[in-house]
């Protein structure tokens, strides 16, 4: 049996339970248009392009030193353990370094520790300035686990790189059917061959592998990852399963978002927990969240 690649995808909310920054206390921060109002209600990514006055990469740039680091020591043990779990690949829609932090145990980076991390495949002859399909950073933990960190909507080091609004979202989309169909049929002729596919960039990991979402919540405005949980069904050759981890219905499209979820062939895991408020009850949700997912990756490595 070809192993299939273990893949968590990671969004901001395990920061945020630890006091990190919210996405709109991020949006205040690059918030250029003062007669715009805090409390808007329509989607993040239209909310960045009012608030910048389309300017993203340029308000990104004014600001992104604040998005190196500068995480809590109980969010760097947090962080630790999903290092050492064992993942082949970390997506994360984070711009700022909190996995990249945790692993040297410090609460802020500087720029040239990130970018000696810096690796790209070899689809590509360097690292990728934006659109970042084959860019990720390489760290390794203390008991020599190494880790592939892929920043799938950018990063803070590269402004041009971050994905925030609706114009470079389907910038990206354009990419990954670009990329995608390049692939033609062949993760199925190395499947005939029992061979495994080279990645090639993270979507090749997300496609093939089985993928683990945490404290992502997988908004309707995120149409590029929605696009790609269709592409993984439509897949002729064999794929991992998607394991979906929200335990809070609080939002209103919750049951609708989760019959979405099914029908797209994602596990929906919310372990029992419903309507959570406060980060004390996210805490206790996020670790046995990552407690069910070391279950699961134990029992398929045997």
């Amino acid at each position: 049996m070809i192993k299939k690649p273990q893949v968590l995808l990671i969004g901001n909310g395990i920061n945020m339970a630890y006091g990190g920054m919210s996405w709109k206390e991020l949006l205040k921060m690059i918030k250029v248009n003062e007669s715009a109002s805090n409390d808007l209600t329509f989607s993040m990514p239209l909310q960045a392009i009012l608030f910048t006055e389309d300017g993203i990469g340029e308000a990104v740039r004014k600001n992104r030193e604040k998005l190196f680091g500068n995480i809590s020591p109980e969010a760097i043990k947090v962080f630790q353990r999903i290092l050492n779990m064992g993942f082949d690949h970390i997506l994360t829609a984070n711009y700022s370094y909190e996995l990249e932090c945790a692993c040297k145990n410090r609460e802020t980076l500087s720029e040239s520790r990130i970018k000696a991390m810096q690796k790209h495949t070899k689809a590509v002859k360097q690292a990728e300035a934006k659109y970042m399909l084959h860019t990720y950073n390489e760290i390794k933990t203390e008991n020599k686990t190494v880790n592939k960190i892929w920043h799938i909507h950018g990063e803070a080091k590269k402004p041009d790189s971050v994905i925030l609004g609706r114009y470079y979202y389907g910038e990206l989309l354009s990419r990954y059917i670009t990329e995608l169909k390049s692939r033609k049929n062949y993760y199925w002729e190395y499947e005939k061959k029992n061979k495994a596919y080279p990645i090639k960039s993270w979507l090749d990991a997300f496609i093939l592998g089985d993928v683990y979402v945490v404290g992502f919540g997988m908004d309707f405005s995120e149409f590029d990852l929605w696009w790609l949980l269709n592409r993984k069904k439509r897949e002729k050759a064999s794929r991992g399963t998607v394991y979906f981890y929200e335990g809070s219905k609080k939002e209103g499209n919750t049951e609708e978002k989760t019959e979405l979820l099914r029908l797209l062939g994602v596990q929906v895991c919310n372990l029992g927990f419903e309507n959570i408020s406060g980060n004390e009850s996210y805490k206790v949700f996020y670790d046995a969240a990552l407690s069910d997912i070391e279950r699961r990756m134990r029992i398929y490595e045997t």
